[in-house]
């Protein structure tokens, strides 16, 4: 695959890779960009070569080093002087410092047991490239400006058209695009670092995005001349998505329908049923009681082969996973009976998730570890060294 890999592969997320594969270790860690691309080769693809679709940060991660490759300038400043400094994207920065320090900048929230938790900022800087800018309304409107322009802004050609034309040509096909919401659509396709849909017979150019304590998107439609941001400030809710074709269904003189509700009423039922297991899992472990010898067994060293390693400690009569390349994760075990145990990280961004430990002979030999779908849907086999 690194022989036969291109740019357009990266950009197109059709490298074979689940996706959000490999995230676990790549978000909000400690690794510097060259290791995380160097640790993409760990994981097994699930598909074959350019057969099937899978998001990938760490492309994207790849893709911002072959600017550096390229231009012999970081990704960041080819960004500010290629991108901000012609649009007129004056509040709009680039790293971790910068959102730290701005003094009218929105704090970030997740849900738990509904209830809005305050979240600190991600620290993305070694993984800029897939998701570190920092902008705001006004900003993103010289953006969109730009993209239904054909790339002018203020009446200067900032991109030649050709280029962002060349963006919009499908590469991956995503899913049917059926949906039994959106009647009206025919496809759900992937260009290069854009999705590709249609919808009441126009093209929808779109993507979304999110960071811990945010999810966002941005859509334009250049034959209506129609361009379109929705930020939020909670990573738990589907309003983002229910406001945008809230806004589109207006413009395109769709019989009204309450897209808001609709949608609440799919983020309810899934909270819902978390919340339940949740519940059913503290309840659980309420009624349990281990001895330290007991919980004794499970403590050491541990290692997965695309992870890294992964220490678990008894501290205080229970049990505490630290991870190597995430110095300010931690995961609170307790045990569900058996060799089965409820972990709840700190942050608790990263879930509250049933870990299973595989003992042979009264040993432990393994620990399936799975954190927030919203990072990684994949299970992280650790070995016990």
């Amino acid at each position: 695959l690194t022989k036969m890999v291109t740019i357009e592969d990266i950009l197109s997320h059709r490298l074979g890779f689940e996706t959000f594969q490999g995230d676990f270790y790549n978000w909000n860690n400690n690794a510097t960009r060259k290791e995380i691309i160097q640790n993409i080769a760990k994981n097994k693809p699930a598909y074959d070569f350019r057969d099937t679709w899978g998001y990938c940060n760490a492309g994207f991660i790849t893709a911002g080093e072959v600017i550096h490759a390229a231009t012999d300038t970081t990704w960041e400043d080819f960004i500010q002087y290629n991108f901000f400094n012609p649009l007129g994207m004056n509040r709009s920065s680039l790293t971790h410092e910068k959102i730290v320090s701005d003094k009218n900048a929105c704090k970030p929230y997740t849900m738990f047991q509904n209830k809005l938790v305050r979240l600190e900022y991600d620290n993305l800087n070694n993984i800029a490239p897939c998701g570190a800018i920092n902008s705001c309304t006004n900003d993103l409107t010289h953006w969109l400006q730009l993209q239904i322009n054909s790339g002018r802004y203020n009446g200067k050609q900032i991109f030649p058209a050709e280029v962002i034309s060349e963006t919009r040509i499908p590469r991956s096909i995503v899913s049917d695009g059926r949906s039994g919401l959106f009647t009206s659509q025919h496809f759900d396709l992937y260009g290069l670092g854009i999705g590709l849909n249609d919808y009441e017979g126009r093209e929808i150019i779109w993507h979304t995005g999110g960071a811990d304590g945010f999810v966002t998107t941005v859509c334009f439609i250049p034959e209506e001349k129609l361009g379109i941001a929705v930020l939020t400030n909670t990573d738990a809710n589907y309003f983002f998505i229910a406001c945008l074709y809230q806004i589109i269904e207006s413009y395109f003189e769709v019989p009204y329908r309450n897209l808001s509700e609709t949608f609440y009423t799919f983020y309810e039922g899934n909270n819902n049923a978390a919340n339940e297991q949740i519940e059913a899992w503290y309840k659980q472990t309420a009624e349990i009681s281990s001895t330290e010898s007991e919980l004794n067994k499970y403590t050491g060293k541990y290692k997965d082969d695309v992870y890294g390693n992964m220490e678990i400690k008894l501290e205080e009569g229970k049990l505490n996973m630290y991870f190597e390349h995430h110095p300010q994760l931690t995961g609170k075990l307790q045990s569900l009976g058996g060799n089965n145990f409820i972990c709840t990280y700190d942050p608790i961004n990263w879930g509250i998730k049933e870990i299973p430990f595989t003992v042979e002979n009264g040993k432990v030999k393994s620990v399936s570890v799975t954190v927030n779908d919203f990072i990684d849907y994949g299970i992280y086999e650790f070995i016990k060294q």
